[in-house]
């Protein structure tokens, strides 16, 4: 725990504040906002008094936040005080933004392991708690990450609890930021997708910030027209979409109006064509790539966005359709076997994960004909991890498949037509 960092005196000290400050915060049925920010800055106060090194601030800033707020939730006096508590909060992170930085970007530094896992402790175990600061406060640790490794390992552990909590939607745009920070637009966009008709501007703040501070100039053209109903009248998103006209209006041809006419009434002999006569960005294939997701319901749209993933080799977005959206892959159209060939040749370690979704999807429809394609999916992942050099992989697989499915006779004697 971070309170290792603090020595005895300040601690004890730091602890009895806790207690008259939790006291101020509910003793009162109304505080004015003079009051509450008197609140803030006598705490604010106290602790620069203590002297601390920039570490131990920090270490006391989330002693008396999970303090409070541990408090406030023993007593049952979160919910009826939830305004009080934000504001509070909000305002002794926002003072420290700048601290909570600069610490965050020494991942070198051994309390920098100690602070974030108490951070990330925090951050999940206060997950139910939608107005929590522990949100805010993970936002500032990361803003200056530069480590992206360090980026890379946040990524996974969020991707690992959104996977948990799929319907998060707090959850999902800081795992969405995180993808972005790792310079993966694609899968940063999936996840705020589901969440886009109740995703607010200061939601995207962060996205579009940090697209404006590397310039990446098209890519935030792309977000902004597709947020757009989200952002409308934001003065603050407005001054970030002022920015990007100014840079892209010195750009000698803008080739964005072409793609969106094309977009109402696009076809893949007419995408061709324009791919051939004007330059195509890769920003300008991500954003048409973004607006036909939408609407993959449409078979016609869902074939059209395929062929350009054919196209365009998108092996990411690729892989996105197969685990995400495919939920039949009995008799798959010409397109997506096409596709399925593309992944083989360019990225066969990623068929793995897909393979292993088809069986399952084909296995509990609980038919023959499913059982047997099944089957040709398991003779497929055979060939592929013996490709891979990880057999000893694919026997613990089989395995596991077995005692899964154990009840399932006509699969199991399905499976013995191979030679497993």
């Amino acid at each position: 725990m971070s309170n290792q960092y603090l020595s005895q005196p300040n601690y004890n000290e730091i602890e009895t504040t806790i207690i008259a400050l939790y006291k101020e915060l509910t003793n009162q049925n109304y505080l004015t906002e003079i009051d509450r920010n008197s609140i803030a800055g006598a705490v604010l106060l106290k602790l620069d008094r203590l002297e601390l090194e920039n570490h131990e601030k920090i270490a006391a800033l989330l002693l008396t936040i999970n303090g409070i707020l541990s408090l406030s939730m023993k007593f049952s006096t979160y919910r009826p005080f939830e305004q009080r508590f934000v504001h509070f909060f909000t305002t002794i992170i926002d003072e420290n933004r700048e601290l909570f930085a600069e610490i965050g970007m020494q991942s070198s530094n051994e309390y920098h392991h100690v602070i974030t896992e108490d951070i990330l402790y925090f951050y999940f175990e206060f997950l139910s708690t939608e107005s929590a600061p522990w949100d805010r406060i993970f936002r500032y640790w990361i803003s200056k990450e530069q480590s992206k490794q360090q980026l890379q390992n946040y990524l996974a552990l969020f991707v690992e609890k959104q996977h948990a909590n799929p319907h998060h939607v707090r959850l999902a745009i800081i795992t969405s930021l995180l993808a972005l920070y790792c310079e993966d637009g694609s899968l940063s966009i999936s996840y705020l997708r589901p969440h886009k008709k109740i995703i607010s501007a200061s939601d995207l703040y962060d996205h579009f910030s940090l697209l404006q501070e590397r310039e990446e100039w098209d890519m935030l053209k792309s977000w902004l027209s597709y947020f757009k109903s989200n952002w409308k009248n934001d003065p603050i998103v407005e001054r970030i979409y002022d920015q990007m006209v100014l840079h892209l209006n010195e750009k000698p041809k803008d080739h964005f109006v072409i793609w969106e006419k094309w977009l109402k009434t696009p076809s893949f002999k007419s995408y061709l064509a324009n791919k051939q006569k004007y330059q195509i960005a890769e920003s300008d294939i991500s954003h048409i790539l973004s607006i036909l997701h939408g609407d993959l319901f449409n078979p016609a749209i869902e074939r059209l966005y395929l062929q350009i993933l054919n196209e365009e080799k998108r092996i990411t977005e690729a892989v996105s359709f197969f685990l995400l959206v495919e939920k039949n892959p009995l008799q798959l159209a010409e397109e997506k076997v096409n596709l399925l060939s593309l992944i083989n040749k360019e990225q066969p370690e990623k068929l793995i994960a897909i393979y292993h979704q088809f069986v399952i999807r084909l296995v509990e429809k609980k038919t023959r004909q499913h059982y047997e394609e099944a089957v040709v999916f398991i003779g497929k992942l055979q060939r592929l991890y013996k490709k891979l050099d990880k057999q000893s992989e694919f026997s613990s697989y089989i395995q596991k498949l077995k005692q899964h499915y154990r009840t399932y006779r006509a699969l199991i004697q399905e499976m013995k037509s191979l030679e497993l």
